[in-house]
């Protein structure tokens, strides 16, 4: 994570830079300081400056903090997606039983045909919820991995975010290996 005195003194010295270059005094200095900055940006998360001019600098700390804060969100949100999609998975399973049951029932009491018949398109409807709900699993579960790899590339290996998503990969993990069995 990204040092908050060192943003602070990024941004200080992102500061003095403008400040000095609307005084159009020592441009050299000013050069040497707007190079430090963006080697500086270069190193944080590898963002780098678009900023070639002396004269405007464009790599905005603003912007490396919510990259990096981007990236966690969007670690979030695929985490809480693979979680939303086993608990999908699962009611499916449970509505499939249901439905076969009642289809079941209505088979041994006799029941219109019709509604018989009614009745089975349900419960196809149902089944062929869970292959597709296995293939979004599998598909988000890929993103979350990438975005985990990504996080762990930019040297973000510690938080209760990162820790929820790698015990939610091997969740899904595990899951996929007990359901093909």
């Amino acid at each position: 994570m990204i040092a908050i005195s060192h943003i602070k003194e990024l941004n200080f010295t992102r500061l003095r830079c403008t400040q000095n270059m609307k005084k159009g005094s020592q441009m050299a200095k000013q050069e040497k300081d707007l190079r430090a900055l963006r080697l500086d940006c270069d190193i944080i998360r590898g963002l780098g400056c678009s900023g070639s001019s002396t004269r405007r600098h464009s790599c905005s700390l603003s912007g490396i903090r919510t990259g990096i804060m981007a990236t966690i969100r969007n670690l979030k949100i695929k985490t809480s997606t693979c979680k939303r999609i086993i608990k999908e998975f699962h009611s499916y399973e449970k509505e499939v039983e249901r439905e076969a049951a009642k289809t079941a029932d209505m088979k041994e009491k006799g029941a219109d045909p019709y509604d018989l018949k009614q009745q089975e398109n349900v419960l196809a409807e149902s089944r062929m919820m869970i292959p597709d709900c296995r293939k979004r699993l599998e598909a988000s579960l890929a993103d979350l991995k990438g975005t985990l790899a990504e996080l762990e590339e930019s040297n973000q290996k510690e938080g209760p975010e990162i820790e929820d998503a790698r015990s939610t990969t091997a969740e899904v993990d595990n899951f996929f290996q007990t359901t093909e069995g």
